[in-house]
Order: C-alpha cells, then sequence, then structure tokens
C-alpha cells in the first residue's frame, strides 16, 4: 500500500483536531490523537511483529475499530511505525462527523 495520501492528510488533520503535527517514526508524537480516539471509544490496536522480517516486510499492524467507525474497522500492516500509525489516525478521524 502507497500511504502518500495519508501522509498528505495528515497534517489537515492534526490541526483540525488543534494537536501538533506528528513527525514520523515517533510513537510519541501520535500519543496525543491516539489518546482523543480512545475518548472517543475506539479500541486502537498497534501490533509490533517480530517474527516478519527480511525485504519488504511490514512488521507493523494498526487495527482500529469502534468510536467513529461505527461497527467497521481499519486495518493495515506497514513497513514503518509511521505509515501505520498515520493509517490509523487518516483513516479513522476520516471517518468522523468533524
Amino acid at each position: 500500500m502507497d500511504y502518500r495520501e495519508h501522509h498528505e492528510a495528515l497534517p489537515k488533520v492534526a490541526s483540525q483536531l488543534g494537536t501538533a503535527l506528528p513527525r514520523q517514526d515517533h510513537v510519541e508524537d501520535f500519543w496525543p490523537l491516539l489518546e482523543r480516539m480512545r475518548q472517543e471509544g475506539a479500541v486502537v490496536l498497534l501490533k509490533l511483529d517480530g517474527e516478519r522480517s527480511g525485504p519488504g516486510a511490514r512488521p507493523y499492524t494498526t487495527v482500529v475499530s469502534g468510536g467513529a467507525l461505527g461497527a467497521e474497522h481499519v486495518r493495515t500492516d506497514a513497513r514503518t511505525v509511521g505509515d501505520a500509525l498515520t493509517f490509523a489516525v487518516v483513516s479513522y478521524f476520516g471517518k468522523a462527523d468533524r
């Protein structure tokens, strides 16, 4: 999956929510957004899979359900933690009625 559109949308999402723009691959920068998702009733899972390695591996998984997604969920397996978290945040807040 190409995450360019998600990365391009992240500044708008952060601005709309009044949070700082997260730096890629800095998990702590995503924390305020993840916490807001939790406060809205979402379940957020970040998996770091040590069994997936080697060229082309996608060891970072995010799954988000509930909250603004209702009965739906979003999931991705990504090469970087920044891609996985960006996908989760943009996909979630893109579904929310803001």
